[in-house]
């Protein structure tokens, strides 16, 4: 990518303009990030599925809040207009928090962009390569808010993955329906509108919808636009805009609202192995490990203490759950459950499971600590990493420090691994049927004439 203009404060970036011109203007992503989208594609893939007996999922159907017709693929489910596929999709995929996750926006990124890009890519019949193309720059906006706002908006208590999220979907969506700058402009704009969203929701159904609305405010907003509405180019990062209201302090000065590089390539995505917080999956990867040492025995435990960065103590709030929200924020449960068990899957937080006496057992005997972490650190640096200490009863000690988990950027799942989880946690009997066919159109994702030629494999009704 060329260099740009340097600016002296985020006041001088005009971030709605610099994200438009790159929407509209930027060449086609190149096949190296295109095989990174095929990848987030089926990590989402993966947690949809997965999700199909999620109360929240059940009851955007079951319950008659989404309205079962449309010609866009919700997947095990039927179809849905472009809009409220968006939604229904996204929120199966972050219904889990099994979902992959993206380090400068310290948001969800794949819930909502997938989600976009294959109901906007479904009606206009786009190829794989567009579709793939439209996800890449969709996390090129993400990183550029993530960078304007650090990591203060996250702790200040926004959801990123509502706030940056909605505005990354409308420029996937805007990218993917080929708006020239001046409407992709006014569909970033208006996803600001519809943007929101609290960590206070945590625990809640209200949580994984979060991703759902920002993926339905994108695509709404990416419509919108290319009708004619318009909106102010100052929403953003203008007086009383979204950065200004969003981090009251000040958005960080930056050389740039677009860095150079594909985002999906240099800052990579978190994917993950545990369907719980991000924050959990280094605790749970020193928990398997201790677990699988010989010598230790679960019910011999006589303490435990986990120390993580403090700031995650704020995210990782619950101690005692009392449903499967909760428990997949609760390093006590994550803990104890891969602890008892060797294992945290989908099953893991089950109802039956939430209560086994063997789990709440050594839930009660863990403490965790919070060690202060500097403000610039990065969330997920291997430099502040999550450590457990396991004392016996007979006096040994169990020690396991974890600074990258298994899924980082920098310790990527292969795509065999990927198309593991995929199937592994599939919940649809009658898309397994096609694991064959699903399996090719994910390998040649780049190369599908139309993403048709992949969502009609994953259409079925609810088995």
């Amino acid at each position: 990518m060329p260099a740009r203009p340097q600016h002296d404060t985020a006041a001088d970036i005009d971030v709605v303009g610099r994200l438009a011109a790159e929407i509209a203007g930027a060449p086609p992503a190149p096949p190296s990030a295109l095989a990174r989208a095929a990848d987030a594609l089926t990590d989402t893939l993966a947690c949809i599925l997965a999700s199909k007996d999620e109360p929240v999922v059940r009851a955007l159907f079951d319950g008659g809040a989404i309205p079962a017709r449309g010609e866009c693929v919700v997947p095990g489910f039927g179809r849905a207009d472009a809009v409220d596929a968006a939604l229904c999709n996204a929120t199966a995929a972050h219904a889990q928090d099994f979902d992959d996750y993206h380090g400068p926006s310290i948001a969800h990124a794949g819930a909502p962009l997938v989600a976009v890009c294959l109901a906007l890519g479904e009606c206009e019949n786009a190829g794989g390569a567009r579709v793939l193309d439209a996800h890449v720059h969709g996390l090129q906006a993400m990183r550029a808010l993530g960078d304007l706002l650090c990591s203060e908006h996250y702790t200040h208590g926004w959801h990123a993955t509502s706030t940056i999220g909605a505005l990354g979907a409308a420029a996937a969506g805007a990218r993917l329906l080929r708006l020239d700058a001046t409407r992709a402009a006014a569909a970033v704009s208006l996803a600001s509108s519809m943007a929101g969203g609290f960590l206070s929701q945590i625990g809640t159904m209200a949580k994984p919808l979060h991703a759902g609305f920002a993926a339905q405010s994108g695509a709404r907003a990416a419509l919108l636009a290319r009708a004619g509405i318009t909106a102010s180019p100052r929403a953003v990062q203008g007086p009383r805009g979204a950065l200004q209201l969003w981090m009251p302090t000040g958005a960080a000065a930056r050389a740039d609202v677009i860095a150079d590089g594909y985002s999906i390539e240099t800052d990579g995505l978190f994917v993950k192995r545990y369907p719980c917080c991000g924050y959990i999956l280094r605790p749970v990867d020193a928990a398997l490990d201790i677990a699988s040492r010989d010598g230790f025995r679960a019910g011999e435990v006589r303490a435990a203490k986990l120390s993580a960065p403090a700031r995650h103590l704020k995210v990782v709030e619950y101690e005692n759950p009392q449903n499967s929200l909760q428990a997949r924020f609760s390093y006590h449960f994550c803990v104890a459950a891969a602890l008892a068990h060797g294992e945290l899957t989908s099953g893991s937080f089950s109802p039956r499971n939430l209560q086994d006496p063997a789990v709440r057992e050594l839930m009660a005997k863990i403490r965790v600590e919070g060690y202060p972490v500097a403000p610039e650190t990065p969330d997920n640096a291997a430099e502040i990493p999550d450590i457990l200490k396991v004392e016996m009863h007979d006096g040994a000690v169990f020690e396991c420090s974890v600074g990258e988990p298994l899924g980082a950027p920098s310790r990527p799942l292969t795509r065999d691994a990927l198309l593991a989880k995929l199937w592994d946690n599939n919940r649809h009997r009658a898309l397994a049927a096609r694991r064959a066919q699903i399996d090719a159109a994910l390998q040649n994702a780049a190369e599908l004439e139309s993403i048709k030629d992949l969502t009609e494999l994953l259409c079925a009704t609810a088995d």
